[in-house]
């Protein structure tokens, strides 16, 4: 089964889109992910824009607005967790329970010494 995403996309249900930003002002990391009914009206793509926003290549805060256009600053999730593959790996052992993970592809820049044991 799919779901339309905004902006015409589709994704399996039995899949999480998600990314890891740094809310500049909070000082904690956010995920934000496909399944979760708060962001079923945001445009992906400044999720993934903040996610990787590093304060070395880009002029960072990142600034997502919701679909009311108020903005939350991010920056570069990597900040806050050297490998957000891990907050990535905790959703999905939360959202389905007692389920193995079979798959986690993390898109980055750089190489872990230490990558994460699922």
């Amino acid at each position: 089964p799919t779901r339309t995403m905004r902006g015409g996309g589709e994704h399996r249900r039995d899949c999480i889109c998600a990314c890891v930003a740094l809310n500049w002002h909070k000082q904690s990391l956010e995920t934000f992910d496909t399944h979760n009914a708060r962001y079923k009206d945001w445009d992906l793509i400044q999720f993934l824009t903040a996610s990787s926003d590093a304060p070395v290549y880009f002029t960072t805060p990142f600034t997502v607005k919701d679909p009311q256009g108020l903005g939350t600053e991010y920056i570069d999730g990597g900040l806050g967790a050297n490998c957000p593959a891990k907050q990535g790996i905790d959703l999905a052992k939360e959202r389905w329970k007692g389920k193995d993970i079979e798959l986690v592809i993390s898109l980055g820049a750089g190489k872990d010494k230490h990558p994460p044991v699922v």
